[in-house]
């Protein structure tokens, strides 16, 4: 299957791009840099073409000078073989921003398949003569028929409500609010508490029990207690409540938890820099795909950058790495993030209270947010009664910005559909 990003390409494309135009041979016209999904190749494009359009030398020198980013420019260069094949990259890059609009289509067909007030007979033929728009005169390898197909399944994809537009949560009754994570960065953010691991592991226990490939770094907790919390989760119960008598299976869940092929552990024994976890990660994922990356959380990662830089900014850098490695592994990448204690009144967190670290909201597509009630209530409700709980889906791409009803039990730290209907992955 084609990709829906072309980052080699990219890379490749503006490098040879800078090297005919030094040597005098760039090409009249060139791609524009909205089909870039990279930030600081598209920033270099636009300035390309900026000092092309004033008559000024476009170069590798320039364009470093006026971007201050001539460590990535050099990256670019260096990737390219020959300048002969800048029209092959070119096509590469068109037909995965193609395949991105067509992607967003659909996931526009999602809403209006789960939006049971939604006028179909008029919404979708609209969307249908978008996709159909999307068609190139010159197709690049099956773009084109793909669109085809899914212009003329429009009308049936609307009507099926169980499609998925990205991976499992691990959860069905959450698979239907979300159609599925995307291959993006999501924040995931809530007070200490308030059960940002525990819907973690619960949703990677989910997701390896239906066959994918879970990549869980575990910076909070060591591996031997993320594996004792899960194993708890399953069996639905508390620590205090183990006895003799459950014991045997307790332990059986435990060897099958941290033994499991589907589950990639990393722990902070290893590293909390920032590169390094994201070449673990790179590493597991050229042994075997990864299908979801799950950090937990964000308050343990050693951000790259010098001190005197300010956190934010250092924090930043580390959003927008994860960002990038939610496209160039092409699975979703769950950042956890704790939100202070301070300013807590009660009411479900906004998205304001992210705006203190670093660029968070910017470089993340998907905000969750969680909240439930007993949090801050005097004494807190009794442990084994399910409590109402929500996700709040502060910013998204395709899908209405609405909580997610559910149920927390603080006992087992585990959610459940608001109705309480079975379990089923």
């Amino acid at each position: 299957m084609t990709a829906l990003y072309a980052p080699d390409a990219e890379r490749r494309y503006l490098g040879a791009l800078l090297m005919l135009s030094l040597a005098g041979g760039a090409p009249d016209s060139e791609l524009d840099p909205a089909l870039f999904t990279q930030l600081e190749i598209g920033e270099a494009l636009s300035a390309y073409r900026r000092l092309k359009g004033q008559g000024r030398p476009a170069n590798e020198f320039s364009v470093g000078d006026v971007t201050g980013n001539r460590a990535v420019i050099r990256e670019c260069i260096d990737a390219v073989v020959t300048t002969v094949a800048l029209e092959d990259d070119a096509a590469q890059i068109r037909e995965a921003a193609t395949r991105r609009a067509l992607l967003a289509r659909a996931q526009r067909a999602a809403t209006l398949a789960h939006d049971e007030a939604a006028d179909l007979n008029r919404e979708l033929p609209v969307l249908a003569d978008e996709i159909a728009s999307l068609r190139q005169r010159e197709a690049v390898d099956d773009a084109s028929a793909s669109i085809e197909r899914v212009a003329d399944d429009l009308y049936q994809f609307a009507e099926d409500k169980s499609r998925l537009l990205g991976r499992t949560t691990g959860y069905r009754w959450l698979d239907r609010w979300t159609a599925g994570l995307r291959s993006d960065l999501y924040v995931v953010a809530g007070r200490p508490g308030m059960g940002k691991s525990a819907l973690a592991l619960q949703c990677i226990d989910g997701q390896q029990r239906a066959g994918l490939h879970v990549f869980a770094a575990s910076l909070e907790m060591s591996i031997g207690a993320s594996a004792m919390r899960m194993a708890l989760q399953r069996m639905g119960i508390a620590k205090e409540a183990l006895t003799t008598f459950n014991r045997g299976p307790f332990l059986e869940h435990m060897a099958d938890i941290r033994d499991n092929r589907n589950i990639t552990w990393y722990s902070s024994n290893r590293s909390t820099a920032i590169d390094d976890i994201v070449a673990a990660i790179l590493d597991a994922h050229r042994e075997r795909p990864i299908d979801c990356v799950w950090i937990d959380h964000l308050g343990y990662i050693e951000h790259r950058g010098e001190r005197s830089e300010g956190l934010p900014y250092r924090i930043g850098r580390t959003t927008k790495a994860l960002a990038r490695l939610a496209h160039r592994i092409e699975a979703p990448v769950m950042l956890l993030c704790q939100l202070s204690r301070a300013g807590a009144d009660g009411e479900p967190p906004q998205l304001i209270h992210l705006r203190d670290s670093g660029e968070i909201e910017q470089d993340a597509r998907w905000v969750w947010m969680l909240h439930w009630d007993g949090y801050y209530q005097t004494p807190r409700p009794p442990a084994h009664v399910g409590q109402p709980y929500a996700i709040y889906q502060r910013k998204t791409q395709d899908a209405p910005a609405e909580a997610i009803p559910l149920m927390w039990r603080q006992d087992c730290a585990k959610v459940f559909p608001r109705s309480y209907e079975t379990e089923q992955s």
